[in-house]
């Protein structure tokens, strides 16, 4: 008894080495061959009975496991060998008489090694067959996302190639001024779900894919637009085309309407913007997962090398889980581009903070824009967006901006910036409340680089 177990033991233990070596066909015959084998001793030294019978049965079951798929005349070459031995089986008992037990062996003993052979064979194939399934629904995952991947990337690309045209066409279109209805149709391509939100320039919808009923966010120029603007507009839809990640919003569509009017397709944000959530200010454990968020957009595009420019609580949309993603890239540029004069003559004529809420001829909102801008933008790069970046990140934090008056406002008449007070919130981990000040350095070469900033908060979120 002990002696067949060992045995039978040690013939699972080379069927399983030769699976993991996927020497399928070799373990194959090893196990079925073992079988035979059993079965032709257990005949000769005890008739076939309904014990033994079922061990042929659960070899047959265990045969169609262990072939691969591309083998599958294997198991029924096997089931009809198996039937074979089983007559013979039959045949060879009646016919012969039943010989003396052979010293050393026990029948009961044997039967039960080959049924452990069989149960744990079976298990194990059949754990195998599973895991093969698993193995091939996974390659068919990923070659599903890498077949979307390559779609997007390319609608994407057409995107950004059609959107460097588009500027130039914009300045010559008249768009019209019609509103669109709800359920009424546009460009063929979108069902209008309902009014977002309306400007001066344009008005934003929801609306709805027709061809797979995926919900997005229709941004409609309605006015003519000056060069200036055609400009931003293109530029926003190249940058948001070309550069991909979780928390940058992405466009997925442009054009321009048979009525003239251009327009621009993203993502759809459910929960808003961040400035629609500012009775939320000043809650930690709300703002560390959102800046968290807003760093790895923005190091996105500092990885593609794009500056953004334009960062505030309104160019930061949340999506239905409440995620945050960066948008708005009209103003935003491409580091290799040489500098963009910020027109910083315009300051004296702000006035108050105010009057500095808008965009009007800077290159960003000045509230929010970093002090090397008031020298002409040449500075303005990577680091000008962590400092905007940090001022953000301290009106989130603790519901309060960190300057009294804009930065920019004091560079521009020769004024250092004040001290930023340390942030002593104790739900604010240490190490982001440092980083926040070093973020909000005077100089731009002080401050830390966005990917360790995206680094730490994800950390600490």
């Amino acid at each position: 008894m002990r002696a067949w177990l060992t045995l039978a033991l040690v013939l699972n233990l080379v069927v399983l080495a030769l699976n993991a070596l996927r020497r399928d066909v070799l373990a194959s015959a090893l196990l079925i061959g073992t079988f035979t084998v059993v079965m032709a001793v257990v005949g000769a030294l005890e008739p076939v009975t309904a014990l033994h019978e079922p061990f042929l049965v659960l070899n047959v079951l265990a045969s169609w496991f262990v072939f691969p798929r591309r083998l599958r005349w294997a198991p029924r070459i096997a089931t009809a060998l198996t039937a074979l031995v089983l007559f013979w089986m039959v045949w060879f008992v009646r016919t012969h008489p039943r010989p003396a037990q052979l010293p050393g062996f026990d029948v009961d003993g044997i039967a039960l090694g080959n049924l452990l052979i069989v149960l744990i064979g079976t298990v194990f194939y059949c754990t195998r067959a599973l895991t093969e399934v698993d193995v091939v629904n996974e390659e068919l995952r990923k070659e599903r996302a890498r077949s979307e991947a390559l779609l997007q990337r390319e609608v994407a690309h057409q995107v950004a190639e059609r959107s460097r045209d588009l500027g130039r066409a914009l300045t010559s279109a008249e768009p019209g001024s019609v509103a669109l209805a709800p359920s009424s149709r546009f460009a063929e391509r979108y069902k209008v779900i309902r009014p977002l939100g309306a400007g001066a320039m344009g008005a934003v919808y929801e609306v709805e894919r027709v061809t797979d009923g995926q919900r997005y966010a229709l941004k409609l120029m309605t006015t003519t637009l000056s060069r200036e603007h055609a400009a931003r507009f293109a530029r926003e839809a190249e940058i948001g085309a070309r550069v991909h990640h979780p928390h940058v919003v992405p466009i997925v569509d442009l054009g321009v309407a048979h009525d003239g009017a251009p327009y621009l397709v993203m993502e759809l944000a459910a929960g808003g913007t961040l400035d629609g959530a500012r009775d939320r200010f000043g809650d930690p454990a709300w703002a560390l997962p959102l800046l968290a968020d807003i760093a790895d957009g923005l190091t996105a595009l500092h990885a593609a090398a794009v500056v953004h420019r334009d960062l505030k609580p309104a160019n930061v949309l949340l999506d239905a889980r409440g995620r945050a993603k960066v948008a708005d890239f009209g103003i935003a540029r491409f580091a290799s581009e040489g500098p963009v004069d910020a027109q910083a003559a315009t300051l004296a004529a702000a006035g108050s903070p105010q009057a500095l809420t808008g965009t009007g001829a800077w290159v960003g909102t000045p509230l929010y824009m970093p002090p090397e801008s008031a020298r002409g933008a040449q500075d303005v790069g990577a680091p000008g967006d962590v400092f905007t970046f940090g001022i953000v990140a301290h009106e989130l934090l603790t519901g309060t901006s960190p300057y009294p008056t804009p930065p920019v406002l004091l560079a521009s008449a020769s004024q250092p910036l004040p001290a930023v007070s340390a942030i002593t919130d104790a739900r604010v981990p240490r190490e982001v409340a440092t980083l926040i000040v070093a973020c909000l350095e005077e100089q731009p070469a002080a401050r830390p680089l966005m990917a360790d900033v995206a680094k730490t908060l994800r950390q600490r979120a």
